[in-house]
């Protein structure tokens, strides 16, 4: 959990830096449970996103509100298979659980400080 006191800049790197962190688990996390088939489904729809969204994410240089559009753009590209991958994947694996608890403990962080 991000401590806003040990921060010398802004609160805002807290909530920067942990979602980004969360998405990169979850990505990679469901990547190594998807097959062939899915991996490539995948994989086109993350280069079908703007360059600023794929890029952004492999050089982890999306904020929070950039990474949030960046999900919803992957859900309206993605065939349904990876729809209901990525479902599964949030609701049933771990990582889907670290990545909503940062969010909403980033979130936290930001408003109890505000």
């Amino acid at each position: 959990m991000c401590q806003p006191q040990s921060f010398r800049r802004p609160l805002y790197n807290c909530i920067l830096h942990a979602p980004q962190a969360a998405f990169h688990v979850f990505g990679m996390e469901l990547l190594s449970r998807l097959d062939l088939r899915a991996t490539n489904q995948f994989f086109a729809t993350f280069f079908r996103l703007p360059g600023t969204y794929w890029r952004g994410f492999l050089a982890s240089r999306l904020s929070s509100a950039q990474l949030l559009a960046f999900a919803a753009l992957t859900w309206v590209l993605a065939p349904l298979a990876i729809k209901a991958a990525l479902v599964t994947h949030l609701v049933s694996n771990p990582a889907g659980g670290y990545l909503i608890r940062k969010y909403l403990g980033a979130l936290s962080d930001f408003t109890q400080s505000s």
